[in-house]
């Protein structure tokens, strides 16, 4: 019986990227393998789904960093965008200022891997500098 509806999917990593300043930097980065998790396991193809949203989470502000901005590419050099910036407004802890959390919602937009099944986010922030402790990527197919 084929399948039917909608199946999401949230990998995550826990790899801390630290030092984000205020530019992008191409040696800091967080890849997440979006096609490991498929439920046929097929890695003869590439990677196509719709990204719903992402959560990460930072630690360590310094400088007076208030918004984060995040871009997802299809190589770890950081050349080829897949989900260009997007500038999001840190959620600061509210008994610790020097943590944070921050959401995107991206309404399913649609993306195609060309290369692997790996997802490449880089950041940036507005101020000062922080680390992202972790990142949570949902998909759906």
């Amino acid at each position: 019986m084929a399948k039917t509806g909608r199946f999401l999917h949230n990998p995550r990593t826990e790899a801390v990227v630290a030092g984000i300043g205020t530019t992008y930097n191409a040696a800091k980065y967080h890849e997440l393998d979006l096609g490991s998790i498929r439920p046929s396991g097929n890695k003869n193809t590439t990677f196509k789904g719709f990204i719903e949203g992402l959560i990460f989470g930072v630690e360590n502000i310094a400088g007076g960093a208030t918004k984060v901005t995040l871009r997802i590419c299809a190589d770890a050099r950081g050349d080829i965008s897949m989900i260009g910036d997007v500038e999001v407004a840190l959620d600061l802890g509210i008994t610790d200022p020097t943590l944070a959390t921050g959401q995107i919602y991206y309404d399913s937009f649609p993306f195609e891997q060309p290369f692997d099944d790996n997802a490449y986010i880089f950041y940036k922030c507005d101020a000062g500098s922080l680390d992202v402790n972790y990142v949570q990527v949902s998909w759906s197919e």
